[in-house]
Protein backbone atom coordinates (compact mmCIF):
# COMPACT_ATOMS: atom_id res chain seq x y z
CA UNK A 1 0.00 0.00 0.00
CA UNK A 2 0.87 3.51 -0.54
CA UNK A 3 1.02 5.88 2.51
CA UNK A 4 -1.32 9.22 2.57
CA UNK A 5 0.98 12.15 1.56
CA UNK A 6 0.68 13.31 5.70
CA UNK A 7 1.53 10.12 6.93
CA UNK A 8 4.59 10.47 4.55
CA UNK A 9 5.24 13.70 6.30
CA UNK A 10 4.69 12.72 9.84
CA UNK A 11 7.13 9.45 9.14
CA UNK A 12 9.87 12.12 7.86
CA UNK A 13 9.10 14.81 10.65
CA UNK A 14 9.96 11.89 13.18
CA UNK A 15 12.61 10.20 11.93
CA UNK A 16 13.86 14.12 11.82
CA UNK A 17 12.90 14.75 15.12
CA UNK A 18 14.91 11.26 16.07
CA UNK A 19 17.75 12.48 14.17
CA UNK A 20 17.96 15.96 15.82
CA UNK A 21 17.71 14.32 19.29
CA UNK A 22 20.02 11.86 18.54
CA UNK A 23 22.96 14.80 17.63
CA UNK A 24 22.27 16.55 20.84
CA UNK A 25 22.65 13.13 23.23
CA UNK A 26 26.08 12.74 20.89
CA UNK A 27 26.75 16.25 21.82
CA UNK A 28 25.89 15.57 25.27
CA UNK A 29 28.43 12.32 26.04
CA UNK A 30 30.63 14.76 24.07
CA UNK A 31 31.03 17.38 26.68
CA UNK A 32 31.08 15.35 29.50
CA UNK A 33 34.10 13.41 28.59
CA UNK A 34 36.02 16.66 27.31
CA UNK A 35 34.95 17.93 30.88
CA UNK A 36 36.38 14.50 32.57
CA UNK A 37 39.46 14.62 30.76
CA UNK A 38 40.57 17.64 32.23
CA UNK A 39 43.50 17.79 35.18
CA UNK A 40 40.80 19.19 37.86
CA UNK A 41 38.40 15.63 38.03
CA UNK A 42 41.61 13.87 37.97
CA UNK A 43 43.44 16.15 41.19
CA UNK A 44 39.91 16.10 43.15
CA UNK A 45 39.77 12.21 42.57
CA UNK A 46 43.55 11.29 43.24
CA UNK A 47 43.18 13.42 46.48
CA UNK A 48 40.20 11.75 47.66
CA UNK A 49 41.86 8.17 46.57
CA UNK A 50 44.86 9.02 48.76
CA UNK A 51 42.71 9.86 51.71
CA UNK A 52 42.99 13.35 51.61
CA UNK A 53 39.97 15.78 51.70
CA UNK A 54 39.62 18.66 49.36
CA UNK A 55 38.05 21.86 50.34
CA UNK A 56 33.95 21.67 49.56
CA UNK A 57 34.16 25.23 48.06
CA UNK A 58 36.81 24.01 45.12
CA UNK A 59 34.88 20.73 44.74
CA UNK A 60 31.77 22.85 44.21
CA UNK A 61 33.90 25.46 42.13
CA UNK A 62 34.84 22.42 39.76
CA UNK A 63 31.65 21.25 38.93
CA UNK A 64 30.10 25.13 38.76
CA UNK A 65 30.60 27.46 36.04
CA UNK A 66 29.56 24.76 32.71
CA UNK A 67 29.92 26.92 29.89
CA UNK A 68 30.04 23.74 27.45
CA UNK A 69 26.26 23.59 25.91
CA UNK A 70 24.84 20.86 23.77
CA UNK A 71 23.19 23.44 21.90
CA UNK A 72 19.71 24.50 23.87
CA UNK A 73 20.96 24.88 27.76
CA UNK A 74 23.95 24.81 30.16
CA UNK A 75 23.37 22.00 32.54
CA UNK A 76 21.79 21.43 35.11
CA UNK A 77 23.35 19.48 37.37
CA UNK A 78 26.99 17.78 37.45
CA UNK A 79 28.16 15.41 39.92
CA UNK A 80 32.36 13.81 40.37
CA UNK A 81 32.28 10.35 41.92
CA UNK A 82 34.94 7.94 43.17
CA UNK A 83 35.47 4.80 42.13
CA UNK A 84 33.31 3.41 44.33
CA UNK A 85 30.07 5.59 42.98
CA UNK A 86 30.01 7.49 45.54
CA UNK A 87 29.46 11.38 45.10
CA UNK A 88 32.24 13.74 45.72
CA UNK A 89 31.70 17.09 44.44
CA UNK A 90 28.34 18.09 42.83
CA UNK A 91 26.77 21.34 41.59
CA UNK A 92 23.37 22.76 40.47
CA UNK A 93 20.23 20.59 40.85
CA UNK A 94 20.13 17.46 42.84
CA UNK A 95 17.83 15.69 40.45
CA UNK A 96 16.50 12.72 43.14
CA UNK A 97 20.25 11.71 43.13
CA UNK A 98 21.58 10.66 46.45
CA UNK A 99 25.00 10.36 47.76
CA UNK A 100 25.68 6.65 46.66
CA UNK A 101 25.33 6.32 43.06
CA UNK A 102 27.37 3.26 42.26
CA UNK A 103 23.92 0.83 41.51
CA UNK A 104 22.71 3.14 38.88
CA UNK A 105 23.33 1.42 35.48
CA UNK A 106 24.50 4.79 34.45
CA UNK A 107 27.08 4.57 36.64
CA UNK A 108 28.22 0.84 36.30
CA UNK A 109 28.74 1.51 32.96
CA UNK A 110 31.45 4.29 33.62
CA UNK A 111 32.97 2.74 36.37
CA UNK A 112 33.67 0.02 33.62
CA UNK A 113 35.13 2.43 31.02
CA UNK A 114 31.68 3.17 29.26
CA UNK A 115 30.60 6.66 28.17
CA UNK A 116 27.12 6.76 27.65
CA UNK A 117 23.96 8.72 27.97
CA UNK A 118 20.17 7.45 29.38
CA UNK A 119 16.87 9.70 30.29
CA UNK A 120 16.12 10.27 34.21
CA UNK A 121 13.25 11.32 35.75
CA UNK A 122 12.81 12.94 39.13
CA UNK A 123 10.00 15.26 40.07
CA UNK A 124 8.15 15.06 37.02
CA UNK A 125 11.02 16.44 35.64
CA UNK A 126 13.29 14.68 32.60
CA UNK A 127 16.76 14.98 32.51
CA UNK A 128 18.99 13.35 29.99
CA UNK A 129 22.60 12.36 31.77
CA UNK A 130 25.65 11.98 30.15
CA UNK A 131 28.96 10.12 31.74
CA UNK A 132 32.27 9.38 31.07
CA UNK A 133 34.86 7.74 33.00
CA UNK A 134 37.49 9.59 34.70
CA UNK A 135 41.36 8.35 34.16
CA UNK A 136 44.87 9.45 34.51
CA UNK A 137 47.11 7.39 32.46
CA UNK A 138 45.31 3.65 32.80
CA UNK A 139 44.03 3.93 36.08
CA UNK A 140 40.15 4.83 36.46
CA UNK A 141 39.67 7.20 39.39
CA UNK A 142 35.97 7.92 39.34
CA UNK A 143 32.98 9.41 36.56
CA UNK A 144 31.54 12.47 35.92
CA UNK A 145 28.07 12.63 35.24
CA UNK A 146 26.32 15.81 33.77
CA UNK A 147 22.88 16.31 33.35
CA UNK A 148 20.18 18.52 31.32
CA UNK A 149 16.79 19.60 32.01
CA UNK A 150 15.00 18.21 29.22
CA UNK A 151 12.54 21.79 28.92
CA UNK A 152 10.96 24.15 27.09
CA UNK A 153 14.29 25.53 25.84
CA UNK A 154 14.82 21.99 24.24
CA UNK A 155 11.74 22.01 22.13
CA UNK A 156 11.67 25.46 20.95
CA UNK A 157 15.29 24.30 19.58
CA UNK A 158 14.49 21.65 17.94
CA UNK A 159 10.84 23.20 16.56
CA UNK A 160 13.34 25.81 15.16
CA UNK A 161 15.43 22.98 13.70
CA UNK A 162 12.22 20.92 12.45
CA UNK A 163 10.14 23.72 11.00
CA UNK A 164 7.58 22.23 12.95
CA UNK A 165 5.78 22.18 16.66
CA UNK A 166 7.31 19.71 18.84
CA UNK A 167 6.26 18.03 22.32
CA UNK A 168 8.06 15.01 24.32
CA UNK A 169 6.10 12.91 26.71
CA UNK A 170 8.65 10.42 29.23
CA UNK A 171 6.56 7.41 30.52
CA UNK A 172 7.85 5.08 33.33
CA UNK A 173 4.51 5.84 35.63
CA UNK A 174 5.45 9.85 35.68
CA UNK A 175 4.00 12.14 33.57
CA UNK A 176 6.39 14.86 31.71
CA UNK A 177 5.60 16.89 28.87
CA UNK A 178 7.15 19.46 27.68
CA UNK A 179 6.31 20.81 24.28
CA UNK A 180 6.95 24.08 22.06
CA UNK A 181 4.50 26.90 21.30
CA UNK A 182 2.27 25.94 18.98
CA UNK A 183 1.49 28.82 16.27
Amino acid sequence: TVAAPASQELRSLSLALQGALSERFTAAIAVVAQRASLEEPRAVLREKSQGGERDKAGARRLMVGFADTVGWAPPSFGILLDAAGLVVARAGETAGLGANLESWSLVEDALRGIQRDALHVDDNKAYLVATSPVYVGEQLLGAMLIGWLLDGALTEDLSTTLHAPVALFVGQGQSVRVGSKLG
